[in-house]
């Protein structure tokens, strides 16, 4: 406190000092100025007073100077003895010589013999004043008159005045510095108390101590911005606190370790998890601790640690630790950032903290899941993204010594059967037998991999020619042929193979695939259960899918596709039923396009479903526009085919019901027809589908029959209408007995089931006879008529059957 008080006592004294200093130069100030004013106020006074007396005495002298009596004039001067201050008085002639005067006794100073002056002025000498002024009579200057007189009178009132004012002045200054005193002490008393506040928060900073504030002043806003401060400091310590305290929870009950370093690099916090992970004392030196890392990765840390102080950011390291009992190798992570000095602007490094994490686990289970990533988990073999891969690394090293390699596609035929008949769990221990097969039958050097589903492929190095690349292939096929047995069933499968060879076939790996892809393409085109190498002309053959592919879109976009119909005529009836609805495209540019030639492409790209949708709305449509002029000509059915994709999409039976309901037609007037292949696909579903079109009132018949592999089982299960038997059984009839002998099997067949049957593409009399003769129902062909667009039916109905009329078969049928 004795601070307090020395400090309060030199702030006060040194404004008393500075008050009183203000207040004796003022004093001097108005002193001086007061002064000054006096005395040159006292002087003109006079003045003034010495020109009115020379006036008046001038006056009163003229009748002695007209009359030169001078004692009369010296009596006039002599009156001026009322003014003390006058010493001398003067009267001159007009000519200036001296007419009287009058000389107070004892003065030095008296009357000059001339004086020459024209009007009045004044003048100072010494501590004189005089006055001089003519003397006019009549508007002429009869004389002059001078008159002198002392300012001794003045310097004295002066001083007397200066005296009074000095005493007064230091009665008031006396007074003044009294309160100045007594009001600085009390204005100060404010600040007095924020310093001793001040000093003893400064002794105790978590006081919660404040400055009182005592008016609404400039002392009192600093005191309240004092206590402000305090309150923000105080806030921010609690938060710190707070933050440090959740930091130290934070710290120690992290799941990884923390640590912090100084800038010589040696610990001095470490957490509880750091010691549970590396296992090492409290208060390890840096050096302890790197010698238990990897003797590869020390210098690495080590290097790691000189980076982040030299480009001032953190890093992140992965090492290898030697576990406690030094049997097994931990690996850790750490991230490592500087730590920078807040004391100054220049941020210099002083430290380090850092995290480390037990990565062990992690890193096996990458390791797992990049095998994963590389391996099929089924048959342990490479997979598709490590075959493309390695493919690509194995051509660069190929293209370096010109040597060659061949990768074989390989795909399995109908292996969806297998699923079916035994279930997929003795699909996949198929491919698993198969999948070692395989890698045993190849070298070493060679690559087999599992791409998917049931498509390996094998990458052969240093293959020589052709012919040795074949060799394999046939053995790879003859390993695939092999029985094998699985849960007491003896299975055997075939392949197909696309053999595709660098660098004659591609010049990259996603090339050579995809040639071999279209060897593969070939070889199940071909047949299946062969091999095929890629060729220039297969490229051919795919460039115009390609090409056919492009323009059947833009012809679907364009609206370029319509519908022919071939009638079909009634053998029982002898006239025109029904007809089949045929697509046709006739292109601007390459004009009539064969089905044979787009219909496959539609079905290979999934176009023939927006086609198929296409075909169901133009013929319902053109039904509901002609349906009187169909029942006048007695057609009663237009048969519309459906593509094996079409007839199992979800939304089939939903389309056909809308299309009905949308044209109003009689669903009996809709025959759909599907291929034996199509539906054998999967019995129970083709079984379903038919049976809900059936609900609808639509007729259903089974196309190309004879050509696939359907049991009399499976076709009394079909609610179908009617067989249609394949033009390749009619087409050499009579001159092929085996055809004549299947087609009128299939007609007894198809009327023993209750079906009507017809034949495909009779073109030939005799054709036509054999079937009037086997009392089949229906033909269709060219002999007939060839498909031809819906609006010409009309106008050909009657001359087809006409000319069907006249002959003999016909002729001969309907006598019987």
């Amino acid at each position: 406190m004795t601070k307090s008080y020395a400090t309060r006592r030199r702030l006060s004294n040194r404004l008393i000092r500075i008050s009183s200093g203000v207040i004796l130069l003022s004093l001097l100030a108005i002193v001086v100025v007061f002064a000054l004013y006096s005395n040159s106020q006292a002087r003109q006074d006079l003045t003034n007073d010495l020109k009115v007396l020379s006036s008046v005495l001038g006056n009163r002298s003229i009748a002695s100077l007209i009359f030169e009596d001078p004692r009369a004039a010296k009596r006039n001067l002599e009156s001026t003895t009322f003014r003390d201050s006058i010493v001398s008085a003067c009267i001159y002639r007009a000519d200036g010589s001296l007419f009287a005067d009058f000389i107070v006794q004892g003065s030095r100073h008296g009357c000059s013999e001339e004086l020459s002056a024209l009007e009045v002025y004044s003048w100072s000498e010494d501590s004189l004043l005089g006055v001089s002024a003519p003397i006019i009579d009549s508007g002429e200057q009869v004389g002059s008159i001078a008159i002198r007189a002392s300012t001794d009178g003045i310097h004295e009132s002066l001083r007397r005045a200066l005296l009074t004012v000095t005493v007064a002045f230091s009665v008031i200054v006396f007074i003044a510095l009294y309160l100045i005193k007594h009001l600085i002490v009390k204005a100060l008393r404010p600040l007095t108390s924020l310093h001793d506040t001040a000093l003893t928060i400064s002794n105790d900073p978590y006081s919660k101590l404040r400055a009182k504030r005592a008016q609404d002043d400039e002392v009192g806003r600093l005191v309240q911005v004092f206590n402000n401060m305090l309150d923000t400091l105080d806030n921010e310590n609690l938060a710190l606190l707070s933050s440090e305290g959740r930091f130290r929870t934070l710290a120690e009950n992290s799941p990884v370790g923390i640590y912090q370093m100084n800038a010589d690099r040696e610990f001095v916090y470490t957490n509880q998890r750091w010691h549970e992970l590396t296992h090492m004392a409290p208060h390890c030196s840096r050096k302890e601790y790197l010698a238990r890392v990897d003797s590869s990765d020390q210098e690495m840390l080590v290097s790691l640690v000189d980076k982040v102080q030299a480009k001032r950011e953190a890093k992140v390291v992965e090492y290898h630790f030697q576990s406690p009992d030094g049997t097994n190798k931990l690996i850790f992570m750490e991230h490592i950032a500087p730590i920078f000095s807040q004391a100054d602007e220049s941020h210099e490094i002083v430290g380090f903290i850092g995290s480390l994490m037990d990565i062990s686990d992690l890193k096996h289970a990458q390791m797992e899941l990049e095998n994963l990533a590389f391996y099929d988990p089924l048959t342990n073999l490479p997979n598709r993204r490590f075959f493309r891969d390695h493919l690509q690394y194995v051509m660069a090293g190929a293209k370096g010594d010109n040597s060659r390699l061949a990768i074989m596609m390989l795909d399995l035929d109908n292996f969806k059967k297998v699923n079916d008949t035994l279930g997929h769990d003795a699909g996949d221990e198929l491919l698993s037998i198969l999948g070692e097969r395989l890698r045993g039958m190849v070298s070493q050097q060679d690559v087999v991999s599992r791409m998917g589903g049931d498509e390996f492929m094998i990458l052969l190095k240093d293959v020589d020619i052709k012919s040795s690349i074949q060799r394999i292939a046939d053995r790879v096929l003859q390993t695939v042929r092999r029985p094998m047995t699985i849960r007491d069933h003896d299975i055997e499968v075939s392949a197909s193979i696309g053999i595709a060879i660098y660098p004659e076939d591609a010049a990259n790996p996603e090339e050579l695939i995809r040639n071999a892809d279209l060897a593969l393409y070939l070889s199940k085109e071909s047949g299946r259960n062969r091999l095929s190498f890629f060729s220039r002309r297969l490229e051919t053959l795919v460039n115009e899918k390609v090409y056919m592919e492009r323009k059947l879109r833009e012809a679907i976009k364009s609206d370029a596709l319509s519908f022919y119909v071939q009638p079909q005529w009634s053998l029982h009836d002898g006239r025109l039923v029904s007809g089949e609805v045929l697509m046709r495209w006739i292109d601007p540019d390459e004009g009539f396009i064969s089905p044979a030639r787009f219909i496959p492409v539609a079905e290979e790209v999934g176009l023939i479903l927006e086609m198929g949708e296409w075909l169901i709305d133009k013929v319902f449509e053109s039904i509901a526009s002609h349906r009187k002029q169909l029942e006048l000509l007695g057609i009663r059915t237009l048969a519309i085919n459906l593509s094996a994709r079409q007839f199992f999409s979800s939304n089939l039976v939903l389309k056909i019901d809308n299309a009905l309901k949308t044209y109003d037609i009689d669903p009996s007037m809709i025959e759909l027809e599907l291929t034996e292949s199509a539906v054998m696909e999967d019995i129970e579903m083709a079984v379903h589908i038919m049976e809900r079109l059936k609900a609808l009132g639509c007729r259903l018949a089974i196309d190309d029959f004879g050509t696939g592999y359907s049991s009399l089982s499976y076709l009394k299960r079909f609610p179908i209408d009617s067989v249609k038997i394949d033009q390749s059984f009619i087409s050499d009839i009579p001159k092929d007995q085996n055809d004549v002998e299947i087609s009128a099997a299939i007609i007894a067949m198809g009327h023993n089931l209750g079906l009507e049957v017809v034949a495909e593409g009779v073109e030939t009399q005799e054709q036509m006879d054999f079937l009037v003769r086997q009392q089949c129902d229906y033909a269709q062909g060219y002999m007939i008529a060839k498909p031809m667009p819906f609006e010409d039916i009309f106008e050909n109905v009657t001359e087809i059957n006409q000319r069907m009329a006249q002959q003999g078969s016909q002729i001969k049928r309907s006598a019987g």
